[in-house]
């Protein structure tokens, strides 16, 4: 999937809210960069992210092309 002629990937965002904290984490890495979130809460949301990285790849593809996101199973 390309968008208009080139896709990097490394550029593909998690953006993460909880309460006053909001933290980026690059999908493809899972590396925080910018802000922060309280650390339980991180750990419990990296694992998620980990376990549905290439569903998130894909609907971070999808958004670019500004096509509907498939559904991915909420964090428990």
């Amino acid at each position: 999937i390309q968008d208009s002629g080139f896709l990097n990937l490394e550029s593909c965002i998690l953006y993460l809210g909880y309460a006053e904290h909001e933290a980026t984490v690059a999908i493809e890495t899972l590396a925080v960069l910018e802000g922060s979130l309280p650390r339980r809460v991180l750990s419990r949301v990296l694992k998620w992210a980990e376990l549905h990285q290439a569903e998130l790849r894909d609907n971070w593809i999808l958004a670019r092309q500004g096509e509907p996101l498939n559904p991915i199973e909420p964090l428990k």
